[in-house]
């Protein structure tokens, strides 16, 4: 989405968007002009820009207080990162997944760095997040012959019971639950 989308939306008003993506890329292919990030200083120029948004990037890097450092640095005053992280994944883009960052380790590491919280939320609910996990394993397990039927015949009764409560709205104490799909995170950088 990210890729076609967004782009199109910043123009319609008058934005510019810049990509960033590591060497790898994990084997995804790079739009024209995306800046290659080696890790250690994104090459943007300080103070520059307006926001950033780091959707499932968090797990993939090695040295999170780094790049924090780096997109603090990017940033105006008053700049706002939008930052999404799974939760309940499974480990991806191997060897390249190292952590599952929780709220509080996020929250502590950017006050540490001069933003506030201006939002926070999670996605997923109990029935998502098993759906999910059922829905994985069910394609992992089409890669092995012999497994595949008998994964097949005893998981789809419970992806069809399933899949139906996975769009119900979450009540408030559910929608801060210690174990959804992920979470999401707005912060403003005062200082």
């Amino acid at each position: 989405m990210w890729r076609s989308t967004v782009p199109k939306i910043l123009d319609r008003y008058g934005g510019r968007s810049i990509g960033v993506d590591v060497p790898s890329g994990f084997g995804m292919s790079f739009k024209p002009g995306t800046i290659m990030y080696d890790g250690t200083r994104l090459p943007v120029r300080p103070r520059r820009i307006d926001w950033v948004l780091a959707i499932e990037v968090c797990e993939h890097v090695p040295n999170l207080e780094s790049l924090l450092d780096e997109l603090k640095l990017t940033l105006k005053e008053g700049g706002l990162l939008f930052i999404t992280t799974p939760w309940s994944a499974r480990v991806h883009y191997e060897p390249n997944d190292f952590l599952r960052p929780t709220p509080y380790l996020i929250d502590l590491l950017l006050r540490e760095r001069g933003f506030e919280l201006a939002w926070r939320g999670s996605r997923g609910n109990l029935a998502s997040v098993l759906f999910n996990k059922l829905t994985i394993s069910v394609i992992d397990n089409l890669r092995k012959p012999c497994l595949a039927s008998g994964s097949i015949v005893l998981s789809l009764p419970l992806l069809f019971v399933l899949w139906p409560f996975t769009f119900v709205k979450a009540s408030k104490r559910a929608a801060l639950s210690s174990d959804p799909l992920g979470f999401s995170f707005l912060y403003r950088k005062i200082a």
